[in-house]
């Protein structure tokens, strides 16, 4: 398994964006589970739902800036080969977008009430 997480491995290239879709699933699963028992919120303050839900996508912003820094680290060892370099570069960028598409969605969620 160790293996499948090295910075050079090809997998790489997908764990980041896999990681994002994991979480868009999440937060409409849990968008639609409080919309059948909606709770009296106000409009004002953050519910325990929007709460959830930016720990949640900080969580997994946390790795995914951990997979990032691990891939750039990994992109500037001299020794690598070139193909394992650009797995490691590509991987850093697509870990970012994965990052950045996760905060764009959970920064805006804690402050909508989770069920329009």
């Amino acid at each position: 398994m160790s293996r499948l997480l090295h910075p050079t491995h090809p997998l790489q290239l997908a764990w980041g964006l896999l990681l994002w879709s994991v979480w868009f699933v999440l937060i409409y699963v849990v968008q639609a589970l409080s919309c059948v028992s909606p709770a009296p919120h106000a409009a004002a303050h953050p519910t325990a739902v929007n709460t959830a839900l930016l720990m949640i996508g900080v969580g997994f912003t946390a790795v995914m800036v951990w997979m990032m820094w691990r891939c750039l680290r990994a992109s500037r060892q001299a020794a690598l080969p070139p193909t394992g370099r650009f797995i490691a570069l590509t991987a850093a960028v697509l870990h970012g977008t994965a990052t950045f598409s996760t905060l764009f969605v959970a920064l805006p969620l804690w402050r909508l009430p989770p069920c329009l």
